[in-house]
């Protein structure tokens, strides 16, 4: 018997088989939100829902992680790197401030 709280797992149950559609689908309608929202908004959304699927920690904390780990891989990506990503006038602004436009 597995008495360790790591070797658990901290998603059993009965509810666990009805989170893993939801994340299929999260996946699958990413490409479509790309178009019409831009990465930013879009990139945000998906990763708050994602965590919130998964329950990482509160509604707050997922909502500023995801905020936070969009804007800083957009700047990474297209600031440093130069990738092209769907812009609208968030991400314009963004690059603005940082001086990578």
């Amino acid at each position: 018997m597995l008495s360790s709280p790591w070797l658990r797992s901290r998603s059993g149950g009965r509810f666990a088989r009805r989170r893993k559609p939801i994340k299929g689908t999260a996946g699958r309608v990413y490409p479509y939100l790309l178009d019409t929202l831009n990465f930013l908004v879009s990139t945000s959304l998906v990763l708050f829902v994602m965590f919130r699927l998964l329950r990482f920690r509160t509604t707050l904390i997922s909502l500023l992680t995801a905020v936070a780990t969009t804007v800083f891989s957009y700047f990474i990506f297209a600031g440093l790197l130069g990738v092209v990503l769907p812009a609208g006038a968030m991400e314009e602004f963004i690059l603005k401030m940082t001086g990578f436009e």
